[in-house]
């Protein structure tokens, strides 16, 4: 068996992939498409991007085509782009699946909501697809934090580590525990002493609730509806923002606020309060039953950008009545080669 954190991670999954020996893995804050934690929706992770090179050069002897790599990705060299896809797919795990399916490698994950290095979203669609014996946590916190700081300083839960050992026991030697008959998807609940568990992923008691949204008006913000926006006269809109400037939506501090969320402290913000200038918010009735999200927002817009680039980063927060809004999850997409006005 192999275990790892992070680069370890990734490894354990890449090698047990290759070696048919390896019987069971844990893989804690991997990824799954490195392709994407690099450049996923041709944004680069700018932060732990820098971190990530920069701790690779302390601490050991990268190739330089790493640092290559990643100054053509924080500088959108679009012509280099490419190579680096080519360079960073074969690097993805969930490019191995089938290997790791036929091998019958056990494979545990433990992967944090916040982690913004290596997003959950691949490595759970990379889950979806084991056919092998499969286990998850998903926990609050950033990347590597769950598993390293419950075991080090006592600091959230310590699920994790209990877990892998018992991962182990069972897969080699052969041991009946708790996670012998436990379901497979085990998810802490934001700001709630609860855990969730789930038979698979995606998880079949969700259902999809649609949004539209409408547009803003003289005196209102824009609603979200579960109707489409129709009218009289003109079945389009148009809401204009200036980007110059920055506005009060966040994630708060890099790593720090994914960090304090471990502690059950959420990023905030007040959405009544931002300027309908350099924003555009949309907001539901007020619901009258409690919602629970159980797998990954989306949402979908049509943007003319008013230069040749755009970035959109969009949040979604969970509102008050006094408009306090503790943010729930965060997308950015990147047109590094907008078409002025298109």
């Amino acid at each position: 068996a192999t275990a790892g954190i992070s680069y370890g991670s990734g490894i354990s999954l890449l090698g047990a992939a290759q070696d048919p020996r390896v019987k069971a893995i844990a893989a804690m804050s991997s990824w799954g498409d490195l392709v994407h934690a690099l450049y996923g929706d041709q944004s680069p992770r700018q932060v732990w991007g820098e971190l990530l090179n920069l701790a690779g050069g302390l601490t050991g002897n990268p190739d330089p085509i790493i640092d290559q790599h990643w100054n053509n990705v924080k500088n959108q060299n679009l012509d280099a782009i490419p190579d680096v896809v080519e360079w960073a797919s074969i690097r993805s795990p969930i490019n191995y699946v089938d290997q790791l399916n036929e091998n019958g490698t056990a494979v545990y994950l433990a992967k944090a909501y916040g982690d913004n290095l290596f997003m959950p979203n691949t490595l759970m669609d990379m889950f979806s697809q084991f056919t092998t014996p499969k286990y998850v946590d998903l926990l609050p916190g950033t990347h590597a934090t769950a598993e390293l700081l419950s075991s080090l300083v006592g600091l959230g839960e310590n699920v994790i580590w209990e877990n892998v050992y018992d991962w182990f026991d069972i897969h080699l030697k052969g041991e009946t525990n708790a996670l012998s008959s436990a379901k497979t998807v085990n998810m802490k609940v934001r700001f709630e002493d609860k855990f969730d568990l789930f038979d698979t992923y995606p998880i079949p008691e969700a259902t999809e609730q649609t949004y539209y949204l409408h547009p803003r008006s003289t005196f209102d913000t824009g609603d979200m509806e579960t109707y489409q926006y129709w009218s009289w006269f003109n079945m389009e809109t148009d809401d204009t923002i200036n980007g110059w400037f920055g506005t009060t939506f966040s994630t708060g501090v890099p790593i720090l606020g994914d960090l304090l969320e471990q502690v059950d402290i959420p990023v905030i913000a007040n959405i009544k309060a931002e300027s309908e200038f350099r924003a555009i918010y949309w907001e539901s009735d007020r619901l009258d039953a409690k919602m629970e999200i159980r797998g990954t927002p989306s949402v979908n817009l049509r943007v003319q950008p008013h230069y040749n680039k755009a970035q959109i980063v969009a949040y979604l927060y969970d509102m008050d009545s006094w408009g306090w809004g503790k943010l729930i999850t965060h997308g950015v997409i990147t047109l590094p080669d907008a078409n002025w006005g298109d």
